[in-house]
């Protein structure tokens, strides 16, 4: 769905690009980091009647499998930022719209890109993923460490709409020390 109305908080900052593909008319906006900040943005697009979104981002890869340029589909996020829970009680685990997974999924597909679809990991505090939780969350088969999806997926529940995420793998933290690829021509490209 395209966008029509102002922002209701004045949050122009973002760039926002109307735009269309296949008949369908949508919106694209670039979000700051961070789940608070993505949160506010998130809320304002739905407020104005969004249904259905996809979040597009970065990761930094945990597991041996996941190479940096391939694409994450997180099909569940570990709840380790502090926003999520403004919306939703500890216990409760967070998921995307198996409608989005499909779409990105079969997008996926048609482009011949590299994805995986799994648990991902998401926390608050950039360059403070301890060795112990990247071990950890590797073997037990998280892909990915980032910093908005658990909450958004929280937002989406909370405020039933579909909304899914893909992330692309811009550094690895899978050898035990911090391999950043953010500048890359391979994968600017992607």
């Amino acid at each position: 769905m395209r966008l029509k109305q102002p922002w209701l908080y004045n949050i122009n900052c973002y760039p926002r690009y109307d735009a269309e593909f296949k008949g369908i008319k949508f919106t694209i906006i670039q979000l700051p980091f961070g789940a608070p900040a993505v949160c506010t943005v998130l809320e304002e697009v739905i407020a104005l009647g969004a249904k259905k979104v996809i979040f597009a981002g970065y990761a930094g890869s945990i597991h041996p499998n996941v190479k940096v340029g391939d694409f994450v589909i997180p099909t569940h996020a570990l709840r380790e930022e502090g926003t999520s829970y403004h919306y939703l009680p500890p216990n409760i685990k967070v998921y995307p719209s198996n409608i989005i997974i499909k779409a990105l999924e079969d997008s996926c597909k048609e482009l011949n890109v590299t994805y995986h679809k799994g648990s991902i990991w998401t926390t608050d505090a950039p360059y403070r993923e301890t060795k112990e939780k990247v071990i950890k969350y590797s073997k037990i088969g998280y892909f990915a460490v980032e910093m908005e999806v658990s909450a958004i997926f929280a937002v989406a529940k909370v405020r039933n709409i579909d909304l899914g995420a893909i992330v692309l793998i811009s550094d690895t933290l899978v050898l035990l020390n911090w391999i950043p690829a953010f500048y890359e021509r391979s994968l600017r490209s992607r």
